[in-house]
């Protein structure tokens, strides 16, 4: 059983243009991945309310899609997550679902020729039998089921191709997830087989069944089982009969179709490959009677502005997003102008603080300081005038001054680091300012100042 892996981050290297369509749990995007110069189209799937449960289930379906690899199956090619949730990728398939296909026709009141009926059939075949007989890494089965056969999940091509998708709702013998709940059912009503709605446990020949519903409806143009009472009748209303509603049908194409509705799983034929054998058959033996009919050019015929128009919105989707990205990258050398500015003028402050620091490597020392001569004023005495006692003040400052070195040399000298802390011009204190005067009876010549 493969354990539950949470998805990895991964760059955003996938872009969603514009929304293709949206179920019950997903939506999917047309989009594209850019590396560099590289471009390519593809269809991005996301789901619409991301859970513990449905994120699980998203992964196992990205699982089993990608151990399918036919050409009537879509592939899932790339698996993510970014910050919008996990995602898938698939090659963007240019067309139609087979839903529709039976809307346009239906809208023209044609019917789909009974050839091109026994081709879909054929290919939707092949491509179940893809899925029912895939193995894993190591050769065991995947016992894959759909579960979910119906036209909305078949896609057609412009150029006739035929593939299955969505395999959400699949039931497999490695799923990771249980699928079914107690009392749910998982499917489209009108397309489960009558042991779904008894909630028994599927195989592939439930899956036959939905095929059995499909091409009844391609042939009729209606549908077999729809209403409040289509579970009802899908139990209990016996399988009808096409060659009612579709006078041009063989009768191996109608007893095929009433094989593949029967009640009971054992009375349906063996296997998918066994059905695409039956219609290849009949397909064949219809090309030599009436000439070969292309699905492609009916498409074409139904939808003739169809493709026009969807690589016309890619290629506007492409150009506002290119658009978007120049103007991105004109507005970056600005930004980058202006950030290198910053970090430049950053840098040049931070190497101003730096230079103004001592190195540590190289601590300055510190030299002993002589007090300055200070004029000291003396108070009057009777011993001496005070003319005498200021010049004696005087002449004892230098002997004071010189004596200072002469103490603070026998001191033991200090290596310490000198910090200078540059302070806000407003910050500073402002200088004291002494008004330099000569004491009275003093001569001017005879004043000493402090520096």
């Amino acid at each position: 059983m493969w354990p539950i892996l949470r998805p990895v981050p991964t760059p955003a290297r996938y872009q969603a243009l514009f929304e293709l369509a949206s179920g019950g749990m997903g939506v999917v995007y047309a989009a594209q991945r850019r590396e560099g110069d590289f471009e390519r189209l593809c269809a991005m799937k996301r789901l619409l309310e991301p859970s513990e449960e449905s994120q699980a289930m998203f992964l196992d379906e990205a699982r089993l899609a990608a151990s399918i690899s036919h050409p009537n199956v879509v592939p899932v090619t790339d698996f993510g997550q970014d910050d919008e949730g996990p995602f898938l990728i698939m090659p963007l398939i240019e067309g139609t679902s087979l839903r529709g296909l039976m809307k346009g026709l239906r809208a023209q009141d044609r019917p789909l020729p009974v050839q091109l009926v026994l081709f879909i059939g054929e290919q939707i075949a092949q491509g179940l039998a893809a899925a029912h007989e895939a193995r894993d890494g190591s050769g065991e089965p995947l016992d894959i089921v759909h579960r979910d056969l119906s036209p909305q999940n078949v896609l057609l091509g412009f150029d006739g191709s035929v593939r299955i998708t969505d395999f959400g709702v699949a039931r497999a013998k490695t799923r990771s997830t249980e699928t079914t709940q107690l009392g749910i059912i998982k499917g489209k009503i009108g397309y489960l087989s009558p042991e779904q709605l008894r909630f028994r446990k599927p195989d592939a020949r439930s899956d036959l069944f939905a095929l059995g519903v499909v091409l009844f409806e391609l042939a009729s143009g209606k549908r077999l089982y729809a209403g409040e009472d289509a579970p009802l009748r899908i139990l209990e209303e016996p399988p009808p009969n096409l060659r009612v509603v579709r006078r041009d049908v063989s009768a191996a194409f109608r007893d095929l179709v009433r094989g593949l509705l029967a009640k009971s799983p054992d009375a349906r034929p063996g296997s998918a490959r066994e059905v695409a054998a039956a219609l290849h058959r009949q397909y064949a033996e219809c090309v030599v009677e009436e000439g070969r009919l292309e699905l492609g050019a009916l498409i074409e015929e139904l939808f003739p502005n169809a493709q026009r128009e969807l690589r016309e919105r890619i290629r506007q989707a492409r150009e506002a997003n290119a658009d978007a990205k120049t103007s991105s990258d004109r507005r970056w050398p600005r930004w980058a102008a202006a950030a290198a500015a910053m970090l430049i003028a950053g840098g040049g402050v931070a190497l101003a603080l730096r230079s103004a620091e001592p190195d540590d490597a190289n601590p300055v020392e510190a030299a002993p300081l002589a007090a300055p001569p200070v004029a000291i004023e003396a108070p009057p005495t009777d011993e001496a005038p005070e003319s005498e006692a200021i010049a004696q003040a005087v002449d004892d400052a230098p002997e004071q001054a010189s004596a200072a070195p002469e103490q603070t040399s026998e001191a033991p000298t200090m290596r310490r680091r000198r910090r200078r802390i540059r302070r806000p011009a407003r910050m500073r204190p402002a200088p004291m300012r002494t008004a330099r005067r000569c004491p009275e009876g003093v001569p001017p010549e005879l004043c000493v100042y402090p520096d």
